[in-house]
């Protein structure tokens, strides 16, 4: 499993959607500004709970600043949500 450091030193999983665009070059942060959301909006929509105008303009940055089978496998990575929106 995938870890980070966190302040007190206690090890947090990092999601699988957030190390898919770590893979790509791309943080939270580089996507919250490139949707014009705040970073725990971005980090909602990767742990699949947050859908909606945000997630909607979330699932646009990705598809179209990564390639196509990036973002397919950014997209995959989100757990499990409301899906017909997309």
């Amino acid at each position: 499993m995938l870890c980070r450091m966190t302040s007190r030193r206690q090890r947090k999983p990092v999601s699988l959607a957030t190390a898919k665009l770590a893979a790509h070059g791309f943080t939270q942060q580089d996507l919250a500004e490139r949707a014009q959301v705040t970073v725990p909006a971005v980090s909602r929509w990767l742990r699949g709970d947050r859908n909606g105008p945000a997630g909607q303009k979330l699932r646009l940055v990705v598809e179209t600043e990564l390639p196509a089978a990036a973002a397919s496998e950014v997209l995959a990575a989100i757990p499990a949500m409301d899906r017909k929106a997309a």
